[in-house]
């Protein structure tokens, strides 16, 4: 068969043959077209279009219910799919596309004023599908979503049951009057990559929602909440999910992002903004993971309070939250971040976090008819007598200027490791309980201030330090009075208080590696250094003054002490 058309002034007796095999390449021999078995390509032209793009087009819409012509192109691709191009003008749908698979929408640009779509659906979206899709993708286009109806731009929805695999949105400009600008439910295989999301000025304007155990992924787009309600958030987390935002920029009137449901999204580089609350917000048994992420609260004036009946379901205990490598600033005195945590977590933990300003984290239990109010850059707090177990803080700058840079309280086995601290002129450092320090530089910009002030721990540990400032303020903890072994677990600051004659053989309940100051609060102490596990003073007993200390370290086996007599 010919691919050809007989040459003008050439082939000459072979015109015939010539002609009709190329005819039969897409004609039956009745003259009828064949049926089509690659993709194809339909154009679909506006109303207010050209002459000539008319002319070239495929279907014309006449500016009313334009949602026909657009669902008929699409319903006449081959059942190999093909690529719908909107060319020209503004497109005007007052009902749902429906989407199917192996389909490309593709527009002329969404800085372009042609290839608009503009629609008032009382329904779902303009783009919609609650079907299984495979490779359906829209590209390039301007869609404006009005208000009434449910949904957005473009609706992902349905149930967890179905899967779009291949999907995508890419290089659009959307904006909905309506709750959600994208309404994304349920599904894996989404791609959305440099798209821009504008939620409603009208109404609770959210830009995203992602719901449903869908794994979409985010590349390269901004994501803005409405500017006129004071609830919008940019990006809103419910139920099941996860996915991947990478290098996207995320703002809400209300929180920048909000997780709100079971799940594992993963954050990668990109900001966060929080307009009129906090950049991040996550309150659900998720484990999201931030990597090299800058969050800015612009304007968070006041805390929340939760009311005893929950706003918000409290998490589950025993979830593992990791914030790494992340930027956070904020602009007034609270927290840069808010992330509400079971009694019990296991592992949270805070990587390399800078905060840019006075900022930093919080992390609370849900006790939701509590008001927060410390504006610490680290603020660990549970309710009632739970503890924060197991959290940890690594390689962080913590600055602050204007109250205790962290400050604890009942708090199970906080770790800050290898961390930079800036505390506060007027309180700098303030450490509740069961608090453990290593290899940590601390340091008060007032050197009438202390460095750290321990406010009765129970707990403390802080190894390999450094210390910037008047030193520090500890609470000394209290030896029974009149005990020969006294346990010194929990703290490094003891004080003797001995009402008649003791003498102290050891100190129980050391671990190894603590170290401790013994201070001495009487005269009737004897520190006994003969055939002990107290070494030092050249095994000689001492017999110290009051306003004398000993300083001891455990290896586990023996106290290897240095006495310090002040007094004589």
């Amino acid at each position: 068969m010919s691919n050809r058309l007989p040459t003008v002034g050439g082939d000459s007796g072979n015109w015939g043959t010539i002609l009709n095999s190329f005819l039969e390449v897409a004609h039956n021999s009745d003259g009828t077209l064949k049926d089509i078995a690659r993709g194809a390509a339909f154009v679909v032209t506006a109303s207010d279009a050209s002459t000539l793009a008319k002319q070239q087009a495929d279907y014309v819409c006449d500016g009313t219910a334009d949602e026909v012509e657009i669902q008929a192109a699409i319903d006449a691709l081959p059942a190999g799919g093909g690529t719908i191009c909107l060319l020209g003008g503004n497109f005007y749908t007052s009902d749902i596309i429906t989407l199917r698979s192996n389909l490309c929408i593709d527009g002329l640009g969404s800085s372009c004023i042609s290839g608009t779509i503009t629609s008032s659906a009382t329904n779902w979206g303009i783009f919609y599908t609650t079907a299984d899709l495979s490779y359906s993708k829209i590209k390039n286009l301007r869609l404006i979503r009005l208000s009434g109806g449910m949904g957005g731009c473009v609706a992902f929805n349905g149930s967890s049951a179905y899967e779009y695999r291949g999907c995508g949105l890419y290089y659009c400009d959307l904006y909905s009057e309506n709750a959600g600008c994208f309404p994304y439910s349920c599904g894996d295989g989404l791609e959305v990559r440099g798209c821009t999301f504008r939620g409603s000025e009208l109404v609770d304007g959210n830009a995203v929602e992602i719901g449903y155990a869908g794994l979409p992924k985010f590349y390269n787009c901004s994501i803005i909440g409405g500017s006129a309600p004071t609830t919008a958030y940019g990006l809103l987390f419910t139920d099941n999910g996860g996915g991947l935002f990478s290098n996207c920029y995320i703002e809400g009137k209300n929180y920048g992002a909000m997780v709100t449901a079971s799940g594992n999204p993963r954050f990668v580089g990109g900001e966060i903004v929080g307009t009129n609350g906090p950049a991040l917000t996550i309150s659900a048994a998720s484990a999201p993971i931030f990597e090299g992420v800058f969050l800015h609260p612009k304007f968070y004036a006041s805390k929340y309070t939760y009311e005893a009946t929950g706003q918000m379901t409290p998490p589950v205990s025993g979830k593992d939250y990791r914030i790494m490598s992340m930027h956070v600033r904020k602009d007034v005195s609270q927290a840069g971040i808010t992330l509400k945590i079971g009694t019990t977590p296991g592992g949270s933990e805070i990587a390399s976090a800078i905060p840019l300003f006075p900022t930093g984290y919080e992390a609370i239990t849900p006790n939701w008819a509590t008001k927060i109010t410390a504006d610490s850059p680290i603020y660990l707090t549970p309710s009632g007598a739970a503890a924060v177990a197991s959290f940890r803080v690594m390689f962080s700058v913590i600055p602050d200027f204007a109250n205790a840079t962290v400050y604890t309280t009942t708090v199970g086995h906080a770790r800050i490791v290898n961390s930079y601290i800036l505390g506060s002129p007027t309180g700098t450092y303030q450490i509740g309980n069961s608090v453990h320090i290593y290899n940590t530089v601390i340091e008060c910009p007032d050197p009438t201030q202390y460095s750290i002030d321990f406010s009765a721990p129970q707990e403390l540990v802080d190894e390999n330090c450094t210390l910037i400032g008047a030193c520090r303020n500890v609470t000394p903890g209290m030896f029974t009075a009149n005990d020969a072994t006294p346990s010194v677990t929990g703290k490094s600051l003891w004080k003797t208080a001995n009402s008649s004659g003791t003498t102290i053989t050891t100190f129980h309940g050391g671990h190894v590696g603590q170290k401790i100051i013994v201070l001495i609060g009487d005269g009737n102490t004897t520190i006994d250094f003969t055939d002990t596990t107290l070494k030092g003073n050249a095994g000689v007993d001492w017999t110290p003054a009051s306003g004398d200390y000993l300083e001891a370290v455990f290896d586990g086996t023996n106290w290897y002490c240095d006495v310090h007599d002040c007094t004589a």
